[in-house]
């Protein structure tokens, strides 16, 4: 799954929390697993760079 949105996006930094937490919850290993990888993290968090 890609995901993407545009670093002014309002909330966009707590959308992805939701779902990362929702993602490793469901795909837990037992049939599917989870990889995360925010390469791009740097235009969605609350801090600048």
């Amino acid at each position: 799954m890609d995901v993407l949105t545009q670093p002014t996006t309002p909330g966009a930094a707590e959308f992805y929390r939701e779902l990362e937490r929702l993602c490793l919850r469901t795909f837990d290993g037992r049939y599917a697993t989870t990889r995360v990888e925010w390469s791009k993290g740097w235009g969605y968090t609350d801090t600048a760079a």
